[in-house]
C-alpha cells in the first residue's frame, strides 16, 4: 500500500498572543495548511491541519518601537513646520512694520496699521498698543483681535493713569503672571500673552501687547521677533516726534522770516543765486516769491558794489558781519532805492552761503536831506 501526503491551502501568517503552560505569554506568528493523503493513487482524503508557530515577540517589540519613533518624528516635524510657518508670518509682520515706519508719519494711523498688520495674516491672534507718553493730556490706543468694548475699558484705565499689570511688568522687567483684573483678561484663555515696552533712547512711549499661540513664548528666537517689532515701533514714534518738532521749528522760523520788516535773503556765495527771500524783500524789489528764486544778487545789486562786497566778505570769519551802507538796489521796474546791507557767511549742506539783511533807507535819507536843507 502506498500513501501519498499532500499539503495545500497554506494561510497567511497570523500574529497571535500565545501562552506556554504555566508561563507568561508571547507573540507568535502562526502558519497553517490542510494535510491530505491518497492511498494507492485514490482520491485525496483530509487528514488534518498542519500548523507552524514562530515566536516574533522580539521583532514585534522592535516594530512597535519603530512605529512610536516614527509617530514622534511626524509630530515633531508637524510642530516645527507650524512653528516655522508662524515665525515666517511674524517675520513678514516685522518687514511690514518697517515699511510702515518709512511711509506713515502720523502716530494714530501708525499704531492702527501696525495692530491690523500683525493680526491679519501674521499669525498673532490679537495685538494692542497704548501710548501714554502724553499723559495727563491724553492717551492713545489701537487694537486688533480684541473685543472693542473691553479694550475701551482697558484704555480708560490707562487714561486715568492706572497702568495695567502687564504694562507695569513690561516697564519694570517683571512680567505679570495673572490678568484676572484686566478687561482683556478673558481673551487670553488658551493663549499666551506678551507685553513689551515701547522705548527708544531712554524715552518711554507706551506698551505693545500681543496674543499668540501658547507655544510661541517658549523659545527665545520666537520672543525676539515681537521685541524687534516693539523696538521698530518706538523708533518710528521717535522719528515722528523729531519730524513734528522740525516742522514746528521751521514754521516758527518761517513766521519770523516773513514777519520781519527788513528784507532777508539767502544766496549761494559762489554763484550768487538766491536760495530764499522773505516777503519784505519781495516788496522792496517788486518781485513775487517765485520770481525771486530765479534771481541772482547781480540782478538787483550794482556789479561794482557786489564785487566790493564779495571782496570784503571772503576773508571774514564765518561769524563776522560785513556792513555796506547806501547801496543802490534795482527794482523789477528799473527804479532804484537806497539800502543798507548787513551780511554774514554760513555753511549749509557743506556749501558757503551768504545771509543778508536789507534795510530800505530811502525815507531816512529824504528826512536827513530835509533837515539839512532846513
Amino acid at each position: 500500500m502506498e500513501l501519498h501526503l499532500l499539503a495545500c491551502g497554506i494561510d497567511q501568517p497570523v500574529p497571535a498572543e500565545l501562552h506556554r503552560g504555566g508561563q507568561t505569554g508571547f507573540i507568535g506568528e502562526v502558519n497553517s495548511s490542510g494535510l491530505y493523503g491518497a492511498v494507492n493513487g485514490g482520491l485525496p482524503t483530509f487528514l488534518g491541519t498542519v500548523g507552524i508557530i514562530r515566536n516574533i515577540s522580539r521583532r514585534k517589540k522592535v516594530e512597535d518601537e519603530l512605529a512610536r519613533y516614527r509617530q514622534g518624528l511626524e509630530e515633531m516635524v508637524a510642530e516645527q513646520t507650524g512653528r516655522i510657518q508662524f515665525l515666517n508670518e511674524v517675520l513678514q509682520g516685522v518687514r511690514s512694520v518697517n515699511q510702515l515706519i518709512v511711509r506713515e508719519k502720523d502716530r494714530d494711523r501708525l499704531i492702527q496699521a501696525v495692530c491690523r498688520n500683525l493680526v491679519r495674516e501674521r499669525g498673532l491672534r490679537g495685538a494692542w498698543i497704548v501710548l501714554n507718553d502724553h499723559l495727563p493730556k491724553k492717551v492713545e490706543g489701537a487694537q486688533s483681535g480684541f473685543d472693542p468694548d473691553a479694550f475701551a475699558r482697558f484704555l480708560g484705565r490707562a487714561a486715568e493713569g492706572e497702568n495695567p499689570v502687564c504694562c507695569e511688568g513690561a516697564l519694570t522687567n517683571d512680567p505679570a503672571t495673572s490678568c484676572e483684573s484686566c478687561p482683556l483678561g478673558g481673551q487670553y484663555e488658551k493663549c499666551a500673552g506678551m507685553t513689551l515696552a515701547l522705548r527708544h533712547k531712554g524715552r518711554q512711549y507706551g506698551c505693545l501687547g500681543v496674543l499668540a499661540p501658547p507655544e510661541f513664548v517658549g523659545d527665545a528666537q520666537e520672543t525676539s521677533l515681537p521685541t524687534e517689532i516693539a523696538g521698530d515701533i518706538a523708533f518710528a514714534l521717535h522719528g515722528i516726534e523729531v519730524e513734528a518738532e522740525r516742522l514746528r521749528s521751521e514754521q516758527t522760523l518761517r513766521t519770523i522770516f516773513d514777519s520781519a520788516g527788513d528784507g532777508i535773503l539767502l544766496a549761494k556765495v559762489k554763484s550768487g543765486r538766491l536760495v530764499a527771500g522773505n516777503e519784505a524783500l519781495c516788496r522792496m524789489l517788486g518781485y513775487s516769491v517765485t520770481e525771486l528764486h530765479e534771481l541772482s544778487v547781480s540782478d538787483f545789486c550794482p556789479v561794482d558794489r557786489l564785487a566790493d562786497f564779495r571782496a570784503r566778505l571772503a576773508p571774514s570769519p564765518r561769524d563776522k558781519i560785513v556792513v555796506m551802507q547806501d547801496v543802490q538796489l534795482k527794482r523789477k521796474d528799473g527804479s532804484f532805492f537806497s539800502a543798507d546791507i548787513n551780511a554774514v557767511l554760513v555753511e549749509l549742506d557743506n556749501r558757503l552761503h551768504g545771509v543778508g539783511i536789507v534795510r530800505n533807507i530811502t525815507v531816512r535819507k529824504n528826512l536827513e536831506a530835509q533837515l539839512h536843507q532846513a
